[in-house]
């Protein structure tokens, strides 16, 4: 599962960095793998953070060519959302279709995805991590 914490302090913004850092070294760690990421990452796609983030990660960002596909909170009206929810895909994958789903009843709207595998296995995985910011595991299938 990969939920970084919201930047509400300056202990929370480290971890969530820290966290990044950790899912950014997940997707490298077998190169050629085809790997995606869909999450609340809690970073929007114009902070430094996250292009150092995709930079670090390989990572395409879903959303390029593709508008803003801001999806929190749900109950505010399009120009008042944030994009902080993220489909994000590694060399293998191909994103033939990305979209803002309707309100299900969450704070965030959905974001709907439609992939096609170019080679191989996928990567499905979780990174959770302490406050130390050590990694409690890594899953993958």
């Amino acid at each position: 599962m990969a939920y970084p914490l919201p930047p509400a302090s300056i202990q929370a913004f480290t971890e969530r960095n820290l966290h990044l850092e950790e899912l950014a070294r997940w997707a490298r760690a077998e190169p050629g793998v085809p790997s995606l990421l869909a999450a609340d990452l809690n970073i929007t796609p114009f902070a430094p953070g996250f292009r150092r983030f995709i930079d670090m990660s390989g990572l395409q960002d879903g959303r390029l060519g593709r508008g803003l596909l801001a999806s929190w909170p749900s109950f505010f009206r399009a120009p008042l959302r944030v994009p902080i929810d993220h489909v994000l895909s590694g060399p293998g994958l191909k994103l033939a279709h990305l979209a803002a789903g309707p309100d299900i009843g969450s704070d965030h709207l959905p974001l709907i995805a439609e992939f096609r595998s170019q080679a191989g296995p996928i990567i499905v995985g979780s990174v959770k991590l302490n406050r130390q910011g050590e990694s409690h595991g890594r899953q993958r299938q």
